[in-house]
């Protein structure tokens, strides 16, 4: 006979960092630093909430055994089947940059309190208390450090593969069409407890001159192709001489990636390098076959200068990376003391002058958008303009 555990999970204390965890299930939670009142008030939710899975457990337990129903009823075996679906035949390599992939996991991750409910006992007011949950309950750190809620943002895109999850057993004759029309009558979710969305501005020109000189020759070449051009820094990085038309418009280059993120869609990405990134680009595309990465650990060694940070060696040929980029920017920015700034957000600098100087119709081309709204996101409109109208109009 199985036995359920009565006493409550106990609270300790992580040495080096000071901060407070608890394992429940197997599963370990991170609470933020012992003995605030943050912490104590996260610690009692997360003991009110096991001390109710417990009770419900053994009140199944003492239950009478009712025959299973066939086909998967309970929400774990519907989610189990909807996993092997997203997963589809992609490899662990295709998965690591499959987005979609990742949040199915988070949002079955979510829902682990409620798999053994079936799915047509879960209404909209179980619906509202699990979004609920989502939003306040801290989330699950793979290393030490303070614990955080998810984002209003991250919250809405696990309700929204939710409901596409319902959607999917709508589809498969799981559940019937008006399930789905009863969660969707949740219209006002509640986030209170989730945190605001990090905005993304584009980073002063100031600081991107200090961390380019900083930063050794090729790392300074990519910095400077990602703000003028307005790219991806991951396209960037895999950038291929056979990529590259110089000869059809006169002064600039036309770069087509031939991997980018919207190339599941169909669509094709066009990428219009001016006098600044063709000035960048050009001394490393020298001795590259064509269908080669022009970016790799080689070129480090290439030019020195007793100027920039020194960065660790690693084994020759290799691309060079996204985390390598982020990388070598925040240490440069720590060697300068100034704040430190990601390299994604380069692109919301060349969104946001590219709009200011040729409107959002050339920001839209330039970033690969299928949405203006999309790309006004990303480029902040520019308060030049009203104060040209205001001399006008004002």
């Amino acid at each position: 006979m199985a036995t359920t555990r009565c006493s409550a999970p106990a609270l300790r204390i992580h040495k080096k960092t000071g901060h407070a965890r608890c394992r429940i299930d197997g599963r370990e939670y991170w609470l933020g630093r012992a003995g605030t009142p943050e912490c104590e008030a996260r610690y009692r939710a997360l003991v009110t909430r096991w001390a109710k899975a417990t009770a419900d457990a053994m009140a199944v337990a003492d239950s009478p055994i009712v025959p299973p129903q066939s086909g998967p009823a309970t929400i774990a075996a519907a989610l189990a089947q909807y996993l092997v679906e997203v997963k589809g035949n992609a490899t662990g390599e295709q998965l690591r940059k499959h987005a979609r992939w990742w949040l199915a996991r988070s949002f079955a991750a979510t829902l682990s309190q409620y798999s053994a409910v079936r799915l047509n006992d879960f209404g909209p007011k179980m619906f509202a208390r699990w979004v609920e949950e989502v939003a306040s309950s801290p989330m699950p750190q793979k290393r030490a450090g303070e614990s955080v809620t998810r984002t209003t943002t991250h919250v809405r895109k696990i309700v929204a593969e939710m409901l596409r999850f319902v959607e999917w057993c709508v589809a498969g004759e799981i559940v019937t069409a008006d399930k789905l029309v009863a969660l969707r009558s949740v219209k006002r979710l509640p986030l209170a407890g989730a945190r605001s969305p990090i905005i993304r501005k584009p980073v002063d020109d100031a600081a991107i001159r200090q961390t380019v000189e900083k930063l050794p020759a090729v790392y300074a070449a990519i910095v400077t192709i990602c703000r003028h051009s307005a790219a991806r820094p991951g396209e960037v990085l895999a950038i291929k001489p056979c990529e590259i038309d110089t000869t059809s418009c006169r002064g600039v280059w036309i770069w087509r990636p031939t991997k980018h993120k919207t190339q599941r869609f169909g669509r094709e990405r066009a990428v219009v390098l001016g006098p600044r990134c063709i000035k960048a680009l050009e001394p490393w595309l020298a001795g590259v076959p064509e269908g080669e990465v022009v970016f790799t650990t080689d070129c480090i060694k290439r030019v020195r200068s007793a100027n920039t940070i020194r960065l660790r060696a690693r084994r020759k040929r290799l691309p060079i990376t996204a985390a390598d980029l982020r990388r070598a920017v925040r240490i440069a920015c720590e060697a300068l003391e100034v704040p430190t700034w990601t390299p994604y957000s380069l692109r919301h600098s060349g969104l946001t002058e590219f709009r200011a100087v040729g409107g959002v119709d050339a920001a839209q081309i330039q970033a690969g958008h299928s949405q203006a709204s999309t790309t006004e996101r990303y480029a902040g409109a520019d308060i030049g303009r009203a104060i040209e109208a205001a001399r006008v109009c004002g």
